[in-house]
């Protein structure tokens, strides 16, 4: 198993090169005097009231810190399954300002490069390695626990995932998820492509759609879209960026029937 934690997203990016000071454009599209609303009473045609429901979905980009850490441990994951398929691997790993850390148990006949790998991770995604300190704290699993688990008798340590399918998308997904993801997927496409150089890695979106009294997606009630960027970009330049490179391109496949902002 594997997992990422990080600190608050600001600290991962702070120690950026001087060419690459970063700053935040926040994209807000909606009604804010309704933005914070989940259950609302309307008065329905025949008189009556109905119950208004919202929800919302989240989705951060590639620099994100929450996501870089879980990049890193599946980057360490892989390394070991590529070199010992039996390896046994529960690696977590913490991001905070100009440090990353690496820690957790392996039971495998591989040792993974753990500063070379992270390094790679860092490159990939955008930033420069050369800003983080990278501590290794990755031991050999507990003979208790690798006994335990070779018997299959389990670790001691279970953990149950509830979730469910719906309708609302071919990706039997909630809409605002979909949605969500396919704006920073997106957003992270435009600046890898070079297509918006002025970006940094970090990136979050979340989006919130009205549903009607029986559960169907009734229309699209806010969008607000975080983009790190060069700070010598002007705010208005990135508003009409950001919304006519990445929101206009994510949303095109939504049916206009919700499209009532």
């Amino acid at each position: 198993s594997t997992q990422g934690y990080s600190s608050a997203a600001s600290d991962v990016y702070k120690r950026q090169p001087s060419k690459m000071v970063m700053s935040w454009c926040f994209v807000l599209w909606g009604n804010p005097a309704r933005r914070k609303k989940r259950k609302t009473m309307t008065q329905n045609a025949k008189g009556g009231l109905t119950m208004q429901q919202f929800y919302t979905a989240e989705s951060v980009a590639r620099g994100h810190p929450d996501k870089l850490c879980d990049q890193i441990a599946d980057a360490i994951l892989d390394d070991c399954l590529a070199c010992d398929p039996a390896a046994h691997v529960a690696c977590e790993v913490l991001a905070t300002k100009g440090h990353v850390i690496v820690a957790g148990e392996v039971t495998s006949s591989h040792a993974p490069e753990v500063g070379n790998i992270v390094r790679a991770v860092l490159k990939d995604v955008g930033y420069d390695h050369r800003d983080f300190l990278i501590t290794d704290l990755l031991h050999r699993q507990s003979l208790d626990i690798a006994e335990g688990i070779a018997r299959e008798q389990g670790a001691g340590d279970q953990g149950v995932m509830v979730g469910y399918a719906c309708n609302e998308t071919w990706q039997y997904l909630p809409l605002p998820v979909v949605l969500a993801h396919q704006i920073t997927r997106r957003l992270d496409e435009a600046r890898l492509s070079g297509e918006l150089p002025f970006l940094g890695p970090d990136g979050k979106a979340q989006v919130t759609v009205e549903y009607d009294e029986v559960g169907k997606p009734l229309r699209l009630e806010a969008v607000v879209l975080s983009a790190q960027h060069q700070e010598d970009i002007p705010q208005d330049e990135l508003f009409f960026q950001l919304t006519d490179r990445v929101l206009a391109p994510a949303l095109t496949t939504l049916p206009l029937s919700l499209i009532h902002i």
